[in-house]
């Protein structure tokens, strides 16, 4: 069984799965003593509905058996309570035939990231908690007409952190 080993989720290492939205870099459009705001860091291409979903993952094992993907949508992830390591595989990936670009990614809690459309993940793997939450946003109605989920032909394990 493969095992993968969880980096920190940072703008270079996740490039091929998505953008890590809340590490703004270069100067901010407005600095003062009481806010600083950096604008234009992501663009989204979703349709004119948006849905926001709440998930609380007790994905607590360390093997990862099975990924998911929206192919029409990308999707936001911000991590509301604990830190968590995330397993995905690139858009292009065949997962189901074992053709994968895997990577597993540690989101810190107050890290937000969005996912290319038909990014491959699966539940967040909470880190020193038995229960991780996350607001999710995407597509009105990604999950009734956008869900795809693959049984991986060999399951990979994500070492323990």
């Amino acid at each position: 069984m493969r095992e993968l080993v969880p980096e920190s989720v940072s703008a270079d290492a996740f490039a091929l799965f998505g953008q890590l939205l809340n590490k703004p870099s270069g100067k901010p459009l407005a600095d003062t003593a009481e806010m600083t705001y950096w604008g234009g860091i992501a663009r989204f291409e979703f349709p004119e509905e948006l849905s926001s979903g709440f998930l609380t993952s007790r994905h607590t094992s360390s093997k990862v058996e099975q990924l998911e993907r929206h192919q029409k949508t990308g999707e936001i992830l911000v991590a509301l309570n604990s830190d968590a390591v995330i397993c995905m595989a690139t858009p292009g990936s065949r997962v189901e035939t074992g053709e994968a670009e895997l990577g597993a990614f540690l989101v810190r809690r107050g890290d937000a990231i969005k996912m290319h459309p038909g990014t491959w993940h699966w539940l967040p793997i909470p880190v020193g908690t038995d229960e991780a939450r996350f607001l999710v946003l995407f597509a009105d109605r990604t999950e009734s007409e956008d869900l795809e989920v693959v049984e991986l032909p060999e399951p990979v394990t994500v070492k323990k952190l």
